[in-house]
């Protein structure tokens, strides 16, 4: 999505990923404030089925 590092190039790549799929799979802890989660709730909102398959943190 971009040459260089910028503050918001996961967003940007991220929101890419979501907006080209069907479906959206995660991989996630379950924590908010994360990016994943940003994703996550953001696929959501684009109507986009999502799957989840949890990981448990220690």
């Amino acid at each position: 999505m971009s040459e260089n590092y910028t503050s918001d190039c996961m967003l940007k790549r991220n929101r890419y990923m979501v907006d080209n799929s069907d479906i959206v799979i995660a991989v996630w802890d379950g924590r908010s404030g994360s990016g994943t989660g940003a994703t996550v709730n953001y696929a959501k909102k684009q109507g986009k089925k999502v799957i989840i398959i949890e990981i448990k943190r220690n």
